[in-house]
Parts: C-alpha cells; structure tokens; sequence
C-alpha cells in the first residue's frame, strides 16, 4: 500500500469542500488513515514549499500569506497507487486548464495561474497533494510526527 500527503487549503475550507474531496478520495478505494485541521507554521511552509522559492519566487510572499493566515486540513491517504490517484482527483496545478470532474477544475477553473503570476498573485487551487511516494513521505513528516 502506498500512502500519499494531502491538504486542503484555505480556499478549499472557506468553500466547504473538505467533504467533497473526502469523498471522492474514498470513492476511488483510498482511505484517510490520518487527518487533522491545522494553521501552517513557517518552517513548516517553508519546508512544504522549498521547490517554489526558486520556480516561482514572484508569488511566494502571496502563496504565504494565503497558506498561514488560515486553518488547513491535512491528511494522509493510503491505497494502491494512492498519489496517482489522488493527483486525477486533483487536476493540474493551473485550474484553468483542470478538466471538469476534478476538483480544480470543478472548483476552480476561474483561476488562471499565469495571469495571477504576472500580478504576483497565488493561486487559489482548493489542495495540495503530493506527486510520488517520496515526497509524499517529506511531506507527511513535515505535518505528522508520527506516521502510523
């Protein structure tokens, strides 16, 4: 069994969607082995998002005070293929280009990730969830001391 990282952003809770996306996780035969609302710390928004520093530096302020200044919920999916699987519930990082079905583009498709970067603006992409088992397990410990 694989397990992956997931969170639900700020954007996601204020929407109700923690339910939905719940659901259609455990509607592909995945199970919540672990889940919690949580506010992200600093070092651990840093530690989550080390690779944007350098990719997309001109959001970065904004990302931050999108992820901090409200609760998340996090969680840790188990099941066969579990991070491929969660990342076709996801969608692409872009809601825009989300096909209708997944999440991001089901609940987010009115927001572009180019033009926000341009403006220096995040994305509102609803969640997070990791793209493979290694740094699904980096991010499950950033998040979870103990990994049941």
């Amino acid at each position: 069994m694989e397990r992956t990282f997931v969170m639900v952003k700020p954007d996601g809770i204020k929407k109700g969607l923690v339910g939905e996306i719940i659901k259609r996780i455990e509607d592909k035969g995945l199970a919540i082995k672990d889940i919690r609302k949580t506010r992200i710390t600093p070092s651990q928004f840093k530690r989550l998002y080390a690779h944007i520093y350098k990719k997309y530096p001109r959001i970065i302020k904004s990302l931050y005070n999108v992820l901090t200044k409200n609760d998340v919920v996090v969680m840790i999916v188990e099941g066969r293929n579990a991070a491929k699987k969660v990342q076709a519930i996801r969608g692409p990082s872009n809601p825009a280009e989300a096909p209708r079905g997944t999440v991001r583009g089901d609940f987010a498709r009115e927001q572009d990730m180019g033009k926000l970067y341009k403006r220096g603006k995040a994305v509102m992409n609803i969640m997070h969830s990791s793209d493979g088992s290694r740094q699904a397990g980096r991010e499950i410990r950033i998040f979870f001391k103990k990994m049941r």
